[in-house]
């Protein structure tokens, strides 16, 4: 890829190893920013190539405590990037499949609105798709530094 490469919520789990594996492939291009700057954005005259979106809180249980609030903060945060950015690659949860199923998922399984984790997922999903964007729905991502708050994280401590 030629053009800069932006990271929302680079210093999260799952943006600091992708910030250190693409540092690890000499990627010259790659621009980490914070989405609390909103001012340095909005006196952009020309859209930006490339964003993946990581800046959301991954805490099901947190998103569903700060309610309709944060989703709607949250959907005007992502509005606002796609009028910055020409190509969004969003990354979701596989979540929104539910739990229930026995065998593997594909993109256009079913999709339950459960809570508002998942309302929030879906609904920053439609704003990117509708956008030209790219949704990527992950599932169970573990490694070093990993949030503990999780089902993965408790399973790992009980060993």
């Amino acid at each position: 890829y030629k053009n800069n490469i932006y990271i929302s919520g680079s210093s999260g789990f799952i943006g600091s190893n992708l910030v250190r594996h693409l540092n690890s492939k000499n990627f010259k291009k790659l621009k980490l920013i914070s989405l609390k700057k909103k001012k340095k954005f909005n006196k952009l005259q020309k859209k930006l190539d490339l964003l993946i979106h990581l800046s959301e809180e991954s805490n099901r249980n947190k998103v569903n405590k700060l309610g309709l609030e944060y989703c709607k903060e949250n959907e005007l945060k992502v509005l606002n990037l796609t009028n910055r950015f020409k190509k969004i690659i969003y990354l979701s949860s596989s979540s929104v499949y539910g739990y229930s199923g026995t065998k593997p998922y594909c993109e256009s399984a079913q999709v339950f609105e459960k809570d508002l984790y998942n309302k929030n997922k879906l609904n920053i999903e439609k704003l990117i798709l509708k956008n030209n964007g790219i949704v990527l729905r992950l599932s169970n991502v573990l490694g070093k530094k990993m949030n503990n708050k999780t089902i993965i994280g408790d399973i790992i401590k009980q060993f």
